[in-house]
């Protein structure tokens, strides 16, 4: 198991920000100590959406042999943020072979893991 904690984002990454992504990367700590996560990246790399466009999720794992991103939204910023959010929805079109993951807080104060679905395409019709 790898865990990589250094910083690639610069300087708004170098610590934790919030109390919902320290809560989501202590749940993947701990899948990651019992051995479903093989390789775990607190600070990953951005992914490139388009030109001078990139997102860049709080967490990516590899689970199962597949690549996962993890992005920890509370419910309040979720409702805010609209760039974030299709940020988060387009990376999950553009790259397939990934799973992509909501770690968020609801507005009752719950937590909700859910997994941003892909779209079908209609290609040929």
């Amino acid at each position: 198991m790898t865990v990589v904690n250094e910083t690639k984002r610069g300087k708004q990454r170098g610590r934790l920000s919030t109390d919902l992504e320290r809560q989501m990367f202590t749940l993947l700590l701990a899948e990651s100590s019992r051995g479903t996560i093989t390789d775990l990246d607190l600070h990953p790399a951005p992914l490139s959406l388009a030109y001078k466009c990139t997102y860049t999720p709080d967490a990516t794992c590899i689970c199962g042999g597949r690549r996962e991103y993890w992005e920890a939204k509370d419910y309040w910023v979720k409702k805010r943020d609209d760039g974030g959010w299709i940020k988060l929805k387009v990376a999950a079109q553009m790259f397939q072979d990934a799973d992509f993951f909501l770690y968020e807080r609801t507005k009752n104060r719950g937590i909700k893991i859910k997994m941003i679905p892909v779209l079908q395409t209609l290609e040929g019709v």
